[in-house]
């Protein structure tokens, strides 16, 4: 049932991706250009206009891979398997497994308490 519904999402000919491949480590990026704009303002009056220059143009290009990842995060978030169904569908299919762990565990219990020897006694009486 489920998977019917995630191969006609519009990233059916791509494979899905799970959960612990996307990367979400974003402080070190965040950390890094926090950094760098603090050493601009403490630099800025201290230092000749060629160091304010450069971190001006470094703190932009941060920026711009932090916006990056974060583009990429939301793109490979769209790809997880499940991520169409509802809230309805995936408590029906919760049910419906439910269903099936009860009846397989009920099984389990039959198999576990049938004895082949008491059986095998009671064919040849």
């Amino acid at each position: 049932m489920a998977s019917n519904n995630s191969n006609n999402n519009n990233n059916s000919s791509t494979p899905n991706i799970k959960l612990e491949d996307i990367d979400f480590e974003f402080l070190p990026l965040i950390y890094d250009i926090i950094r760098s704009i603090e050493k601009e303002l403490n630099e800025g009056s201290s230092v000749g206009q060629k160091a304010i220059h450069r971190e001006q143009t470094e703190i932009p290009a941060k920026m711009q891979l932090l916006n990056d990842k974060f583009k990429k995060c939301r793109e490979q978030l769209m790809k997880i398997e499940g991520i169409d169904i509802t809230k309805e569908q995936q408590l029906k299919q919760l049910e419906n497994l439910s269903k099936q762990l009860d009846m397989k565990r009920q099984l389990l219990t039959q198999y576990k308490n049938f004895s082949p020897i008491e059986s095998s006694s009671q064919m040849h009486t």
